[in-house]
This record gives structure tokens, sequence and C-alpha cells, in this order.
């Protein structure tokens, strides 16, 4: 028995050996597994790192890319800088103009109540036009091809109206307080090109303005002209010699009463040639007079006296059809 219980108690010892076998495998594995947790908070550790490096690394390239900007910045303000400290070319331009022919010799006749600009169709013949630019020092020269829409007039050498009319001219004389009769004076000939740029012809164009039907150039137009141009006809007629009807000794004043006084043919030769659709040739005659008077009744009385419109039969003469047509498009007053 008491060999067995000694036995038992080895089997005992054995068991309580197991066990603590057992306990240190659990120890084991309990510090296996703190291992094991330590390793995964290394391993967290190292992707918070990770992150953390990652962060850091974006973070450089953003500044980086600042700096870059910047950079950027200081190159354009730098451009710009240089840009404005640049001296900028010095460019001076003018223009010489010649204006062809005796402009001098031309019979320029006009209305004074016409009021459309001057045109330079009718006023120059021919010309010619050089542009010299200086560039930083270096000329050039050539000569450019003539546009007469370019063409402007003034009345005196410094200031051009590309809308300079007969009428804005009366209404000068008139603004300073000028007796206005008739007028023969020079316009100033500008060619303006499209950078403002303007030359003024050495040459001035003479023209003359007065009011139709104004046989005696006295500024008005009334009976007594209208029995100037009976006479005249009566005496023309007759085959009298020196036959005048302004003047014997002007020939470019006589002229121009002639055309004044034509009323249905606008002649500027004396009835050489006619400006009346259809007729070769004008005359001075009692219709012209019976014209005068209807004019002047109307204009009497208060009433629209426009030579176009409510004076002159269609076909209209070639001036006043310009000027009626140009009225009536434009609404524009003619009072001179």
């Amino acid at each position: 028995k008491t060999s067995e219980s000694e036995s038992d108690t080895d089997k005992t010892s054995e068991s309580e050996s197991d066990t603590d076998k057992t306990s240190e495998s659990e120890s084991d594995t309990d510090k296996t597994s703190e291992s094991e947790s330590d390793t995964d908070k290394t391993s967290e550790s190292e992707s918070d790192t990770d992150k953390t490096s990652e962060s850091e690394s974006d973070t450089d390239k953003t500044s980086e890319s600042e700096s870059d900007t910047d950079k950027t910045s200081e190159s354009e303000s730098e451009s710009e800088s240089e840009s404005e400290s640049k001296t900028p070319e010095e460019i001076v331009k003018d223009l010489h103009l010649n204006v062809d022919g005796d402009v001098d010799s031309n019979r320029n006749f006009y209305f004074s109540h016409d009021p459309r600009p001057f045109n330079a169709e009718d006023l120059i013949k021919g010309a010619t036009v050089t542009e010299r630019v200086i560039v930083d020092g270096v000329e050039t020269t050539e000569e450019v091809e003539v546009d007469k829409n370019k063409f402007a007039f003034g009345l005196t050498d410094s200031i051009y109206d590309k809308e300079l009319s007969p009428l804005d001219v009366v209404n000068k004389y008139k603004a300073d307080n000028q007796d206005f009769a008739y007028t023969v004076l020079p316009l100033y000939i500008f060619y303006v090109d499209d950078d403002g740029a303007y030359a003024v012809a050495d040459k001035q164009v003479y023209i003359y303005i007065g009011v139709k039907g104004d046989a005696d150039l006295d500024g008005v137009s009334d009976a007594g002209d209208a029995a100037k141009v009976l006479i005249y006809a009566a005496n023309d007629g007759a085959g009298l010699e020196d036959v005048y009807l302004y003047s014997n000794s002007n020939a470019a004043a006589e002229a121009f009463a002639w055309f004044l006084a034509d009323i249905d043919g606008e002649s500027k030769d004396q009835g050489v040639t006619s400006n009346k659709e259809g007729a070769a040739k004008s005359m001075l005659d009692a219709g012209d007079a019976a014209y005068i008077l209807i004019h002047g009744a109307l204009e009497g009385s208060g009433q629209d006296a426009d030579w176009g419109n409510n004076v002159l039969p269609e076909p209209w003469p070639l001036y006043t059809k310009e000027i009626t047509t140009w009225i009536n498009d434009h609404n524009t007053d003619q009072t001179a």
C-alpha cells in the first residue's frame, strides 16, 4: 500500500509537472501573442510613419511647386519690368500733297443753299501724295495710292472739315455778321490718312457761292432779278452786240451770274451746254424769270420756297436734282 501510495504520489507529481509544462506553454503562448501584438503595433507605427513620410513628401512637393510658381511670377515680373523699361520706337510720319493742274481756272459754282459736302471729284482733277516715315532715325519715302475719299477742305490751312459744304460757308459769314451777296474764296485742300496724319496742298481751289436766281449778285433772288433776265433775253433775241447780264468786264462773274439765273438749265458756260436732262443747250428766257417770281412769292409769304420740291417741275436740272435728293434723304434744313 505504501508503494501504491508512493506510486500515486509520483503520478500526482507527474500530473503537476505536466500542469507546469502546460502553464509554461501557455505562458510562452501569451508571450508569443504579446510579441505578435507588439509586432502589430510596430507595423502600425511603421505604417503611420510611412504615411507621415508620404504626407511630408507631398508637402515638400507642394512647397517645390509653390517655389516654382514664385519663380515663374518673379520671371514674369522681370519680363514686364524689362518690357516697361524698353524704349519705344520713335515714329515720325508726314505727308506731302501736290495737286495737279491749274485749280484757279475751274468754274466751281455753287448754290448757297447746297448742304452737300464739297466733293473732291468736282474740285480736284489729279493729285499725288508722298508719305515720309522715320522710325528710330531711319527714313523711308514713297508715293501712296490716292484715295479721293480721304480729301477734306478747310477755310484756313490749319483746320479741315470733311463735311464742309457751301451752306456751312454762308452760315459762317452770317455768324460773323458779314453781309453775304456772293463770295469767291479759296478752299484749302487737305489729304488725311487713316492714322490722322494730313497734308495741305501748296495751292488752293477757288469757289463761287451765290443765291440761286440772283442775276445781279446782290444776295437776294427777287423781282429785280426777274426783270434783268427779261431784259437780257430781249436784247439777246434782238441780236444786239455786247449783251451781258451782270458784267462785260469780268468773265468769271458774268458766267457765275448766268449760272444763278438759268433756273431750269444751270449752265456753267453761258448756255453752250445745259445741265437740264435732254437739253443740249440752255438759254435765259421768260421761263427763268417766271420761276424767280414764283420763288420770291413763296418766300415772301413765309411758305417753303424749296426750288426742287415747290418751284421747279420735274425733270429737275442736275444740281437741283442732287441737292433736293440729298435734302429729302437727310431731312436737312437748307436755310441760308
